[in-house]
Order: structure tokens, then sequence, then C-alpha cells
């Protein structure tokens, strides 16, 4: 994946979606990001 390309900001919440589906087994609802 090319992390250069994105924001500091994007990077952090592809992270928080990748820890979600990783603990939940589903990524987060909109609301919750």
């Amino acid at each position: 994946m090319a992390y250069g390309k994105i924001s500091t900001k994007q990077r952090e919440i592809l992270e928080y979606i990748k820890q979600e589906i990783l603990n939940k087994g589903y990524p987060p609802a909109v609301r919750e990001i």
C-alpha cells in the first residue's frame, strides 16, 4: 500500500479501521470513526 500518498489523518483512520476489524471481525460504522 502506498502510505506516502495519504495524509497523516487518513493513515490514522486506516489503522483504526484495521484494528476494529481485527478486534470485532467487522469494520466500524461511519459514526464510530
